[in-house]
């Protein structure tokens, strides 16, 4: 069975630098039946071994092309049977002419919900990234649009990302891969497939390396913007007046570079609402002239006696992410660009003897890992039952609200929740984006600092939630 050396090379390189991590994984691979994610699947069941890993497949018809959308399930059937692969396969029945936005949603909820605990891979290309980075620039971009597709968000991996679609249809011609053609890409409905038909053609016909050309573009557009945000919170950082407030020196903020404060302005203020060019320089120009933006209903930027504060109207409840729900094992997509994963495990089974000792060593080994992501079930159900009203209470996955106390597992001591992200410098536009497991005001998990003190695993623990999350940027197309 021939292997195109360039390809592995490509893939081996992505999965090298971008998701070390991943030997000893379960990796579910999304596989629509197309030449991408034929390719995808194939290269790593067959070199799965080598890499360390498992492989699994998931499927989901979206019901929108009737008897081909089917046809394309038994093909995906079909060839997972051949290659022995584990799949899951799900099946979507919209109502009317369900949008991009929904069907991506959905998409990738059912994605996640096949991957569990593991990482799950896409088969987007170079060529992807490149449609994706015009789709940007023409309906209007800031910087971080400039950067196309990255390489992993979190779990999600993308190991065909330095790889051209003309490469990806090469090796399944060389592997003798048959693959289906989804007859919706050759219709112009959608934006994507006007790119793909037109602008791509003409970016070849002025360069044949266009590809690699805007790919490298893109790679920079990438280490700019790492700078940048470097920059940024360093600027918050030497600004800051009172770490109780989102308070700010005018003048520091006023001697910035350009470049540097708006690229701050629109970290802190792209999670409350619209961060266009037009809004982020009227955001500048009232904190080197004074005077206050409206920035959303509830939310205001103001500069008045050389302090810049963001104040919030009704409390910072208003924050745009107001996603709350009760937690209990599951995905949830807390808001576009941020996902959090709970499953329930069992921390030590009755063993005795041998079997005892080598699960205690192997549970220890888990322990010491992932313990900052642990919650012991047993203690939230004891601290609920035990406190007023705890028969009511429920643990609730949510952003950060006014009153809101933590206790991290370092000794620190109680503590609100404002003081403790100032403590840890967490930049001020991601302090509404973390998300959190808390009963009432009490934080039991913090993404980014873990369990409370109080609610990690110990030795006598039987069962834990393991809690993940991720984020990925709002800007970014698939």
């Amino acid at each position: 069975m021939p292997v195109s050396d360039p390809f592995s090379a490509a893939v081996t390189e992505v999965l090298r630098q971008y998701a070390p991590d991943i030997k000893g994984s379960r990796v579910i691979v999304a596989l629509s039946g197309g030449a991408d994610s034929v390719a995808l699947c194939h290269f790593l069941t067959v070199h799965a071994q080598k890499l360390g890993i498992t492989v699994e497949a998931a499927h989901l018809n979206h019901g929108l092309r009737g008897a081909e959308s089917d046809a394309e399930e038994v093909f995906v059937r079909s060839f997972c049977e051949r290659l022995e692969l584990p799949l899951v396969c799900g099946r979507l029945s919209p109502d009317g002419h369900p949008s991009e936005a929904w069907l991506r949603k959905k998409r990738y909820e059912f994605l996640w919900s096949a991957a569990k605990e593991g990482f799950l891979a896409t088969a987007h290309t170079m060529t992807d990234s490149c449609e994706t980075l015009l789709l940007h620039v023409a309906r209007g971009t800031r910087l971080g649009g400039l950067r196309g597709i990255p390489a992993r968000s979190g779990r999600l991996i993308r190991p065909l990302i330095g790889l051209q679609r003309t490469q990806v249809e090469a090796y399944c011609a060389e592997n003798g891969l048959e693959y289906v053609n989804d007859s919706s890409n050759a219709q112009d409905v959608y934006a994507r497939n006007r790119l793909r038909h037109a602008a791509m053609p003409a970016m070849r016909s002025v360069n044949p390396a266009a590809e690699r050309a805007m790919a490298s573009m893109m790679q920079e557009m990438r280490d700019l913007h790492a700078y940048l945000d470097t920059q940024a919170d360093a600027l918050f950082a030497c600004a800051q007046r009172n770490e109780e407030c989102q308070e700010w020196d005018a003048a520091v903020l006023s001697a910035a570079p350009d470049v540097v404060l708006r690229h701050a302005l629109n970290r802190l203020l792209s999670p409350y609402g619209d961060s266009s060019a037009a809004r982020i320089a009227l955001a500048t120009e009232c904190i080197r002239s004074g005077g206050a933006v409206e920035w959303c209903a509830g939310v205001r930027l103001c500069c008045r006696n050389g302090t810049v504060k963001l104040s919030f109207s009704k409390g910072e409840s208003v924050l745009v992410r107001s996603f709350s729900t009760a937690a209990k094992p599951g995905v949830y997509h807390c808001a576009p660009d941020t996902t959090v994963e709970i499953v329930c495990k069992v921390w030590e089974e009755s063993l005795s003897g041998c079997d005892k000792k080598e699960n205690n060593e192997k549970k220890s080994k888990i322990h010491k890992k992932d313990l900052n992501n642990q919650l012991d079930y047993a203690k939230i159900t004891e601290m609920l039952s035990s406190e007023s009203g705890g028969e009511n209470a429920v643990p609730v996955l949510r952003f950060r609200q006014p009153g809101d106390r933590y206790r991290p597992a370092r000794g620190c001591g109680d503590k609100s929740l404002k003081k403790w992200l100032n403590e840890i410098g967490c930049p001020p536009a991601l302090r509404g984006r973390l998300p959190l497991i808390a009963v009432g005001n009490r934080v039991l998990w913090l993404a980014g600092s873990g369990a409370a003190e109080g609610f990690l695993p110990d030795g006598v623990s039987h069962t834990v939630w393991e809690v993940s999350w991720q984020t990925e940027d709002v800007e970014e197309v698939e």
